[in-house]
């Protein structure tokens, strides 16, 4: 960017056990950027994510969304879409942790393993997916969820034979690493057997020693429940 820029206070709707959410406090973290959370519980009195107010200010009426003020031009500016939001972080706060490399070839490496959790896992076995097949189709919802992240960890495993060293990609933690850890939070959720993904339990056993991603968990949310 040209300037540093002038943002005022970060703002993040969240949801405490909403992986989308759980990325973005973690790069929040990372670029060490302070926020307020306002919590959007996605299944209380039928979901605050679709009620008026919360509408207006994001129609997909998803979480996680991220609200500040440009303090130059005064503006409100609001940013939806875990994946967005990250790069947005990373594209603004460069000097703080970088989480994309600067080699072509390893950047895309970590995009495609967070593009395949982001893409092909997460999507499927998402809240609004769930209640859906469950509703509607009268589908079970654990085996559907258990499925898709299994056959989609089973991929990440594969690649990570030759992407990783101490994380995902080589040995600085990067986006691949931020989209896995909330990813096998789900997976045990929906009890996926977690015992034969020898890479992605080291990576996480490694990834789970940084304050930053420690700080980030579920359990950890003001919001969080017992």
């Amino acid at each position: 960017m040209d300037s540093k820029p002038n943002f005022g206070k970060f703002i993040l709707y969240s949801y405490w056990r909403s992986s989308c959410s759980w990325r973005v406090r973690i790069v929040l973290n990372m670029k060490k950027i302070k926020y307020e959370q306002i919590h959007i519980h996605l299944l209380k009195e039928g979901g605050q994510q679709f009620t008026e107010e919360y509408t207006k200010l994001n129609p997909a009426q998803r979480v996680p969304l991220l609200v500040f003020e440009d303090l130059t031009t005064k503006k409100i500016h609001s940013i939806a879409e875990s994946s967005a939001i990250c790069e947005f972080l990373e594209e603004t706060y460069p000097e703080e942790t970088s989480l994309l490399s600067k080699d072509l070839v390893v950047r895309a490496k970590i995009r495609q393993i967070y593009n395949e959790i982001a893409c092909n896992i997460q999507p499927i076995q998402n809240l609004c997916v769930l209640q859906v097949l469950e509703k509607d189709y009268k589908g079970d919802k654990t085996e559907w969820a258990h499925n898709w992240i299994k056959w989609g960890l089973e991929e990440v495993e594969q690649i990570l034979v030759s992407s990783r060293g101490k994380f995902c990609v080589g040995d600085s933690v990067s986006f691949a690493d931020v989209y896995l850890v909330p990813q096998l939070y789900n997976a045990r959720r929906f009890k996926v057997d977690l015992s034969g993904f020898k890479n992605i339990l080291e990576i996480e056993k490694n990834v789970s020693e940084i304050e930053e991603f420690k700080n980030a968990i579920p359990e950890n949310q003001p919001d969080a429940e017992k």
